[in-house]
């Protein structure tokens, strides 16, 4: 093998190591409305040492039409702010991840007004089947991270 052959695979090398040691990030080219609006009510913070707190807040825009249930779900969405908050530790020998309640959440609106929970038992019937249908979905596909 010539020196000339042996530089090009040396550098090959190195170039293909630098792309694949670079974190790749992308959007989708044209994401569905119930997508973006996931993408928009979803953040993710890594806190490092194994800490991560997920935030979600759900909107109208999130449900498929085509999803059963869908007008109801959407109407509720429409009347009530629905949010998720999970604070979780992941053992870095083990990745066990453990969470912590999270007790209390303060939301504000645009012009920083607060806005104040409605306990369970007010809601509507209809809102309260819907709200537990959604949290029995979000729990099967989530797992761990709905039962924090």
């Amino acid at each position: 093998m010539s020196i000339k052959l042996c530089a090009k695979m040396l550098l090959s090398g190195i170039l293909l190591s630098c792309f694949a040691s670079c974190p790749a990030f992308c959007r989708s080219w044209k994401p569905a409305p119930d997508a973006m609006a996931r993408d928009y009510a979803t953040i993710t913070d890594a806190r490092g040492k194994g800490e991560m707190v997920l935030l979600m807040w759900f909107a109208p825009q999130m449900v498929s039409p085509s999803a059963p249930g869908a007008p109801a779900l959407t109407a509720m969405l429409e009347k009530y702010i629905v949010l998720v908050a999970t604070h979780a530790h992941v053992n870095p020998t083990t990745a066990a991840m453990t969470f912590v309640p999270v007790d209390q959440l303060e939301a504000h609106d645009g012009a920083g007004s607060a806005l104040a929970p409605v306990p369970r038992e007010t809601l509507p019937p209809a809102t309260t089947g819907v709200l537990a249908l959604s949290k029995r979905c979000f729990a099967n596909r989530s797992g761990p991270w709905a039962k924090a």
